[in-house]
């Protein structure tokens, strides 16, 4: 008497699943390489337009993402607020002090947040210790008082999230409550201080103003 077959219905089976498993590992990478570089088309304010893959856009730092996603019109001069004389950028900025979180304030500042806040701006001409001295458009010498060295403060805590350290020459912004004493802004008046940086450095790297 011979012996019975064996049923191949279960290895047939098994076979089936592992093609099925190979499929679906196959089309999930496809489509996930589809999706992952898929090109997005940026549309800004100003008219203007780019394209970049969504791998390249997930790549970038949150700072460089800022840089990209302002328009160039942003990046426009415009009498500073309370200081008609000099000319200011209120964006693109990267955070100088206060800084350290997101939303980051002032706990020295003296007045309400609701007060209309002037400005001022001008590049760093001294950063010694906690004054550091800016160079306005028009000319003019201004001081500002921090509770820190804030340049120490950013070039050693921060700067690698940037890719940049600060110093003399770089373009600093400041918003303010009140008004200067002795073209001095106190550290109790201070509401932001902000790098500025170039509104236009759309697919490269943050490059300061």
């Amino acid at each position: 008497m011979k012996p019975p077959k064996k049923k191949l219905l279960p290895r047939r089976l098994y076979i089936v699943g592992v093609l099925i498993v190979i499929v679906a590992v196959v089309a999930g990478g496809l489509f996930y390489h589809h999706y992952e570089y898929q090109n997005l088309t940026f549309h800004f304010s100003d008219g203007s337009g780019a394209t970049m893959s969504r791998h390249n856009f997930n790549e970038m730092t949150a700072a460089e993402k800022q840089a990209f996603l302002h328009p160039v019109n942003e990046n426009a001069l415009h009498p500073c607020v309370g200081n008609p004389i000099d000319q200011c950028i209120s964006t693109p900025s990267a955070d100088f002090w206060p800084i350290g979180s997101e939303g980051a304030t002032n706990p020295y500042l003296k007045y309400p947040t609701t007060s209309s806040p002037n400005e001022e701006m001008g590049r760093i001409i001294n950063d010694a210790s906690d004054t550091i001295q800016l160079k306005t458009s028009s000319g003019r010498i201004i001081a500002v008082d921090y509770p820190l060295d804030p340049v120490a403060n950013f070039n050693t805590n921060y700067a690698a999230g940037y890719d940049f350290k600060i110093g003399i020459g770089d373009e600093i912004f400041v918003n303010y409550i009140g008004s200067m004493t002795n073209n001095t802004i106190r550290t109790n008046q201070i509401m932001t201080s902000t790098i500025v940086l170039k509104g236009n450095a759309k697919t490269g790297p943050v490059v300061k103003y």
